[in-house]
């Protein structure tokens, strides 16, 4: 099992949004938690073994909790995310090691 945590910047139209991410690998499964916007979550979903990935889970806001899906990238020194969540609405979402500076990347 590997495990990983990243800084990540959810891109939105009213700015980013600063969180987490928290990755269990176990063969072609994923899981972990997302927080983000004041609020952690739980996700899971499958991995190749080039990082490919698609992920689903619930965002919360200060009004609702929103289904997602999120398919795209996740490897050891970086993450990038393509997220849909209510209505079609589409967010990128990218992040790197916590260990590590964003400049590191």
């Amino acid at each position: 099992m590997t495990e990983q945590q990243y800084r990540i910047r959810m891109h939105t139209p009213i700015g980013d949004r600063e969180g987490t991410l928290y990755a269990q690998i176990s063969g072609r499964t994923i899981t972990g938690y997302l927080n983000l916007l004041n609020h952690t979550e739980l996700f899971g979903g499958v991995i190749d073994s080039l990082g490919n990935c698609r992920i689903s889970g619930k965002l919360v806001t200060l009004i609702k909790a929103v289904p997602f899906t999120a398919s795209g990238e996740i490897l050891p020194k970086k993450l990038r995310l393509s997220l849909t969540a209510d209505q079609n609405r589409h967010f990128q979402i990218t992040g790197f090691p916590a260990e590590e500076t964003e400049d590191a990347v």
